[in-house]
């Protein structure tokens, strides 16, 4: 049996999965999500994975060039630090986790046998399957698999939040039981106490915030200029909503965070004293 492998297929299918599995080890380790980040990774791979199907370019796929390969595709979605290298692991394993489903996929759902390359395996699966599984892995790492992965802890964290031109200094505790994250980056969301932010609200602003429910004080401030939204938080006594807001800046440690968002410690939440607010650890 033969196939006709088409480059633009190739190419489609393999940034699809490629995104999906390192979002997916993005999410394990921890580490800061930047999805065109990981798109430039994705496209960059499947470009390589062309070069299993060239026989003029089999230097490429000697090993030690395959590492330094998945460490620059790691590199690319990540960032050059010391986390680079989990993220590497885990997208290696996702990998092999991942292409064993597909085949198990490819072999009970199409009836198709791989296709055995010189240099690897090629299984022909439709871009509708490899979606779908590739998505299904995400929501799996994304909702079960990163709750247990262990964190370490820390001491304290020196923070700097900027909105409209004015800035407040905080000292954030580390705390392993905080997992708030910002959905949209995957940034661990600090949950600071209002006084700590007095600098960068008015006093009616601080009143209202103070005195509202969350999402009144949200409507109540739909004209101040100043992105607002509710965080879902679960705790000991159930769930309940934060009101956050997105910051011009955030500092940590002398690290810019452009865009980072900051929760309004409620009851129940008010850092310990001495501390100006809590943030999880990576």
């Amino acid at each position: 049996m033969t196939y006709t492998l088409y480059a633009d297929e190739v190419l489609l299918l393999n940034t699809v999965i490629h995104y999906f599995l390192m979002l997916s080890s993005l999410l394990l380790a921890r580490a800061e999500v930047r999805r065109f980040r990981i798109l430039l990774s994705a496209l960059l791979a499947s470009v390589y994975s062309l070069f299993a199907l060239l026989p003029s370019l089999g230097a490429f796929y000697i090993l030690p060039v395959r590492i330094l390969f998945l460490l620059l595709f790691s590199a690319v979605a990540a960032g050059i630090r010391r986390k680079t290298l989990r993220v590497a692991a885990l997208f290696l394993f996702l990998t092999l986790l991942f292409g064993g489903a597909v085949l198990a996929f490819a072999s009970l759902s199409e009836g198709r046998s791989p296709l055995y390359l010189a240099r690897g395996t090629y299984v022909p699966v439709s871009l509708r399957a490899a979606a779908v599984l590739s998505s299904l892995l995400w929501y799996l790492v994304a909702r079960l698999f990163r709750g247990v992965v262990p964190t370490k802890a820390g001491a304290t964290r020196d923070a700097v939040v900027t909105l409209r031109g004015k800035s407040a200094r905080l000292k954030l505790l580390i705390d392993t039981g905080s997992a708030l994250r910002d959905p949209h980056s995957n940034r661990l969301t600090p949950i600071v106490d209002l006084a700590a932010l007095s600098p960068v609200f008015s006093p009616e602003e601080e009143r209202i915030l103070r005195e509202e429910p969350p999402d009144r004080a949200m409507l109540a401030l739909r004209q101040a200029g100043i992105s607002f939204r509710l965080f879902p938080v679960r705790t000991a006594a159930g769930e309940e909503m934060l009101l956050g807001f997105s910051a011009d800046r955030v500092t940590l440690d002398g690290r810019e965070k452009k865009g980072a968002a900051v929760a309004l410690a409620r009851k129940g939440f008010l850092p310990a004293e001495g501390f100006d607010g809590i943030i999880g650890c990576e």
